[in-house]
Formats: C-alpha cells, sequence, structure tokens
C-alpha cells in the first residue's frame, strides 16, 4: 500500500508500507478539520432548526393537507391556555375530585359545534379508601374550524353557581 508523506523541503512522495498519511504531514490539518467541523455543525444547526420551524404548529400528513388524529390530554395545571386541535383529534380533560365533599366538576360553558363531548365519568382512584377521591374525566372530538372557550366548574350543584369554588377554562382552537 501506498500512502502520501512529505518528504525534506514540502516535496510529496510516496512510500510502500508506511503507516504516514497525507494528512498528518500537513501543519494546518488539524485548523482546517476543525473549521469543517463547526461549519458542518452550523449547517446542522441551522438545518434543525428550520425543519422545526416549518413544522411547528402543524401536523399535517405529508401530502395531504390534513393532520393526523390524535388525542390532547388536559390537566388541572393547563388551566387558562389555550389549545389547538386538528378536526377529528380527541381532547380528553381529566380533573381531580372526591364527591363526598358534595363539590363536583361539571361542564359551565362549550360550544356545542366546535367540540362535542363523547363522555364523561368519574373514576375512583385506585389506592382511594372508602371517602377517598379520583377524578372526572371529559372526552370531547373536535368538530369543525373555530375557536370556542371550554369551562368546567366545581361545585354543589344543589346550591347553584354561588357554590362555585373553581374554574377549569380553555379556548379550543380547532383547524382543519
Amino acid at each position: 500500500m501506498k500512502f502520501g508523506v512529505v518528504l525534506e523541503a514540502g516535496q510529496r512522495g510516496f512510500r510502500t508500507g508506511t503507516q504516514h498519511t497525507m494528512c498528518a504531514s500537513y501543519p494546518h490539518w488539524q485548523l482546517v478539520s476543525s473549521r469543517r467541523l463547526i461549519i458542518c455543525a452550523l449547517f446542522m444547526v441551522l438545518g434543525v432548526l428550520l425543519l422545526r420551524s416549518t413544522c411547528e404548529g402543524t401536523r399535517h400528513k405529508a401530502g395531504t393537507g390534513r393532520c393526523p388524529v390524535s388525542t390532547v390530554t388536559l390537566t388541572r395545571p393547563d388551566n387558562g391556555k389555550s389549545i389547538q386541535l386538528c378536526a377529528d383529534d380527541n381532547l380528553v380533560i381529566r380533573l381531580d375530585e372526591n364527591p363526598t365533599t358534595g363539590y363536583q366538576w361539571a361542564i359551565g360553558k362549550y360550544d356545542a359545534e366546535v367540540v362535542t363531548l363523547q363522555s364523561a365519568e368519574y373514576v375512583r382512584s385506585r389506592s382511594a379508601v372508602m371517602g377517598g377521591g379520583g377524578q372526572r374525566i371529559w372526552t370531547f372530538k373536535a368538530q369543525k374550524t373555530g375557536v370556542a372557550p371550554l369551562q368546567l366548574k366545581l361545585w354543589r350543584a344543589w346550591e347553584g353557581d354561588a357554590s362555585i369554588v373553581e374554574w377549569f377554562r380553555v379556548t379550543i382552537q380547532v383547524r382543519e
């Protein structure tokens, strides 16, 4: 095998069986290699940022212009947020509740044209003892393009609106 080496006075030549490479013989190879590495890394970072920015906020299937169906789950920390959904997405809201106190979560307001209620149920916690709590779970389906508030209230139904102790509010934005 022949490998390029630098001979005296900067001349290049080939020797058989040597383990020297042409790169190892140039004093600037590390500097050039470092610059190339930095430039490549910058292009990679820029490429990732560009891809991320073009895909951010969209979940369209390639070539179809439609979003793939997904399920978005919200909990108490999501209170006050604006949520983007695509048509046919499922929205699940899970809120802690202890009905033995008399307070239960209930729907306060929502636009049935934008999202429709699929189910509502109370699930007792597996570790809860008698009188322990659980979660109220609602499942909604995004129907058509639009923006609508969704409000849930923690209250004692028999006492009316004066008994509301907490609100869970989100703004739903449905797009195609």
